[in-house]
């Protein structure tokens, strides 16, 4: 499923904001824009949780609730009944009252409200729909085994499969065995992507310290080796190799999840990547955008000058204190590289890749990727760079 627009009303600077969003999102804008606060909306939309912290509310005004209007498009109309509308869509609210739980409803054809089944919450409107990965990235919570963390989420379900299929209660001894070996295969394909994503193929990814708690239930460490260092764990590798991990991550569950198009939501995913990265992350995100909704923040002139501009979205705010969004376009790139205070530098962007394509000018050099995108392949997929 994916989610065609949000409408955001007294979320922290959303006073209010319709945001238009794709297959792959980019939202832009200089700092405190509002482009986070659309993050964090979504994601208080799908996690559901009731609010209490004022900081929330748009000029810490209480008195007026909180909503997220969230018009989706993709979702079976088999699986929600009467909820979908004519052209396929399914349009959902939810409200927040200060320290509350939020009212969920969904808008039916006939323009008025109706309720929606626990069960059809659950499946999609839910947590297990959309993972945000702040620009603070936690890998202590985000690798951890909760049933929050993305990593939890996605190897959980395999551990009770594999439990499953062997039948009765085990000893600890023999539970660590099975355990240990439904980690096996997702392990295998992250290191497999992280190869990709890095152009390296000494890059090693283990769960070691495999450790089962009955009261503290499953731990292990993620540790990577490449030709420089053995065994490092995660939190102490560079910030661009944890990002890495983290897109890694995102491919794998939506590989797993295939059939039930999952929403993607990463702030600042370039960050602490020099620009070449930066340019093979975005190929990346444009892949896994194919079969999921993947929506970022960004400050990098490699999105700004790479992505399809139909992808970004311009985040300003206004004097009264309020977000505005407005869908990007050509005529606007000018604009944005002053409001952002930034300029492409072409001569950080060479290199990286098995082989290189010499071209004669920057129009050349620009149009490759593109044309590569219309084929329906990317520099990345086929290991090119473009000089």
């Amino acid at each position: 499923m994916n989610i065609s627009k949000a409408e955001i009303e007294n979320f922290r600077a959303l006073k209010p904001v319709t945001v238009s969003l794709s297959n792959l999102s980019i939202l832009l804008g200089e700092n405190d824009a509002g482009k986070t606060s659309v993050l964090h909306a979504l994601d208080k939309f799908f996690v559901g949780k009731k609010l209490n912290d004022e900081q929330d509310w748009f000029k810490h005004d209480t008195s007026q609730p909180i909503s997220v209007t969230l018009t989706f498009s993709g979702i079976p109309a088999d699986e929600v009944g009467n909820l979908a509308r004519a052209d396929g869509s399914v349009i959902v609210r939810k409200v927040f009252v200060f320290d509350k739980a939020p009212q969920i409803k969904s808008q039916l054809e006939d323009g008025t409200w109706a309720d929606i089944p626990k069960s059809v919450v659950e499946t999609w409107f839910s947590s297990e729909r959309f993972h945000f990965i702040p620009v603070r990235r936690d890998l202590a919570v985000q690798f951890s085994m909760t049933k929050t963390a993305l990593l939890g989420k996605t190897l959980r379900a395999r551990m009770a499969a594999k439990l499953a299929e062997d039948g009765a209660v085990k000893s600890l001894d023999a539970l660590k065995g099975l355990i240990a070996e439904s980690l096996d295969e997702p392990g295998k394909i992250l290191e497999t992507l992280l190869q990709q994503q890095m152009h390296n193929e000494t890059v090693k990814l283990a769960f070691n310290e495999l450790e089962i708690d009955p009261i503290e239930g499953v731990d292990f460490c993620v540790q990577l080796s490449d030709d420089k260092a053995e065994n490092v764990p995660i939190e102490n590798r560079g910030a661009g190799t944890q990002n890495n991990l983290i897109i890694a991550l995102f491919r794998l569950i939506a590989d797993l999840d295939a059939n039930h198009r999952l929403i993607l939501a990463m702030e600042e995913p370039e960050n602490s990547l020099h620009p070449k990265a930066q340019r093979q992350l975005l190929s990346v995100i444009q892949e896994l955008s194919a079969n999921s909704q993947v929506i970022v923040t960004t400050h990098s002139p490699v999105f700004i000058d790479r992505a399809r501009y139909e992808n970004n979205v311009l985040m300003t705010r206004t004097a009264a204190g309020n977000s505005v969004a407005k869908t990007f376009n050509l005529a606007m790139l000018g604009d944005v590289r002053a409001d952002l205070g930034i300029r492409a530098s072409d001569a950080l962007l060479k290199g990286g890749g098995n082989c290189a394509i010499l071209v004669e000018g920057r129009t050349e050099e620009d149009g490759f990727p593109t044309f590569m995108e219309m084929c329906g392949m990317s520099e990345f997929q086929l290991g090119i760079a473009i000089n």
